[in-house]
């Protein structure tokens, strides 16, 4: 599950709020409480909002009232579900990762990717936005030999295009 669930956040406000003032609304009206993002309740309800208050009160947790915190409430549960999705990976591969690659557009969610860093203890790498379309570039690229390799193309797109760092505060 990803940004998704804001998206939905934002479609139940009548999309008052940009994505930027969520995130705002967020930091200035912080909520702790974490939510299962993989539930399926969650995968297409009719009101998103509703859904995240129900889980609270289905646990007889207090649940989130504001839209800051609605939207706090949002990107710690998204960041938890990136911690328990590494631990997964981290435990199949019997390998431990120490940096974490966001990319696309949940790159540019600077709350998000500061609570991923927190949450999981390791380094998150924000960007580029347009990965997917620097990929079918790449691609071609490899391709028609203008890029030797992989490895060289990365090294390019992280030449060409800035990345930020988010590293753990403690």
């Amino acid at each position: 599950m990803g940004l998704w669930i804001i998206q939905e956040v934002s479609r139940n406000l009548d999309e008052k709020y940009s994505f930027a003032k969520l995130v705002e609304l967020a930091r200035q009206d912080q909520f702790a409480g974490i939510f299962d993002v993989n539930d399926e309740r969650f995968l297409k309800p009719e009101s998103m909002i509703f859904e995240i208050k129900q889980y609270f009160q289905e646990r007889h947790e207090t649940p989130p009232q504001t839209v800051g915190q609605i939207a706090s409430c949002v990107y710690h549960s998204l960041a938890y579900g990136y911690k328990k999705a590494i631990e997964e990976l981290e435990m199949i591969t019997k390998q431990t990762y120490p940096v974490i690659n966001i990319i696309g557009g949940g790159c540019q969610n600077q709350l998000l990717n500061e609570m991923i860093a927190e949450m999981t203890g390791k380094k998150v790498v924000a960007g580029p936005v347009e990965a997917t379309a620097l990929g079918n570039i790449l691609a071609q690229l490899i391709q028609q030999k203008v890029v030797n390799d992989l490895c060289e193309g990365r090294a390019l797109i992280k030449k060409s295009f800035e990345m930020k760092e988010y590293k753990v505060i403690r």
